[in-house]
């Protein structure tokens, strides 16, 4: 991936520290503003805001938004979580649904 030389990278005064969820222990050491594009089924949403966004080492393309920049978005997780526990798609068997 090529780096983009308008996007300025901010260190930081001291390391966040994150567990993924495999349990591995990263550490970032820095964050970006960065302009958002997100791909829905209903197309592409673009951020009017940049959103910061921690930096950490890898080789990956794609990233995880958190809940906070879902709930910018309007997207209430926590409110999605719940409707799908409540639907008959989680009483379904995981071999029927791929």
């Amino acid at each position: 991936m090529t780096k983009d030389p308008a996007v300025k990278l901010e260190k930081l005064k001291e390391a966040v520290v994150l567990r993924t969820a495999g349990g591995h222990i990263i550490r970032a050491h820095g964050c970006v503003d960065a302009n958002l594009r997100i791909n829905t089924v209903a197309g592409p949403v673009c951020l009017t805001k940049p959103v910061k966004c921690l930096v950490i080492n890898g080789d990956e393309e794609e990233f995880t938004l958190g809940k906070d920049v879902l709930t910018t978005l309007g997207i209430d997780v926590d409110r999605q979580l719940e409707q799908l526990v409540g639907s008959d798609i989680a009483d379904e068997d995981p071999e029927k649904l791929q």
